[in-house]
């Protein structure tokens, strides 16, 4: 009797793993790169169970100079291609007139109460960190059912921002040895403190 009771259980934990292993999607196939990339994104956002240990260590234990797993999404981005390239994902620039880089979180929350909820974790909003450029642009990577409805929303916050009286003016930065006057400056370094003395009195008389 007992031994009955083994093979069965063996034989429902075998049936049970084999089951698991044929549902999982094939290598390659559109299922199999949004399960790889919804665990890549996991990982990078720290959300794995081992991530909680070692946070959990860490508050616990206090070590000294401990350094938490470098984290790479070389691997995200290898499957957010494939997904774009399966035609799941769509990729798009917004071109927009005003910096919208604070309420790219606003835009997310009021979008998130739009979209369904297991498409959500697939979409991405970036935009620059400088405002000094004359046109920025928000890139959008989400599922194409969803990109109509970001573009609407991040031009709606576009259009509520009041114009900027000032110019915008484009940040250019010039290598220093292409700097005009650096070599006429080290020839002055060159020079010797009286030189050095009489341009600083030329400074103070300004």
């Amino acid at each position: 009797m007992r031994k009955r009771l083994i093979v069965g259980a063996i034989a429902v934990v075998v049936i049970g793993v084999a089951a698991h292993l044929i549902s999982q999607p094939q290598d390659g196939t559109l299922e199999w790169h949004k399960d790889r990339y919804l665990r890549e994104r996991k990982k990078l956002e720290r959300r794995t169970i081992l991530d909680c240990l070692e946070r959990s260590y860490v508050k616990v234990c206090r070590p000294r100079n401990y350094r938490f797993r470098t984290l790479s999404g070389d691997a995200l981005l290898r499957h957010q291609t494939a997904l774009i390239r399966l035609g799941f994902l769509e990729e798009k620039r917004v071109d927009v007139t005003n910096h919208l880089g604070g309420l790219l979180s606003a835009i997310l929350t009021e979008g998130r109460e739009i979209i369904p909820r297991e498409r959500e974790p697939f979409t991405q909003l970036s935009a620059p960190l400088s405002i000094i450029i004359p046109i920025e642009g928000v890139e959008v990577i989400a599922p194409s059912q969803d990109v109509p409805v970001w573009v609407r929303l991040i031009c709606e916050a576009d259009a509520k921002i009041p114009p900027d009286p000032r110019p915008k003016r484009s940040l250019r930065l010039t290598a220093p040895d292409r700097l005009p006057g650096a070599a006429a400056l080290d020839d002055i370094l060159r020079e010797g403190p009286d030189v050095r003395r009489g341009a600083s009195n030329s400074w103070a008389t300004q």
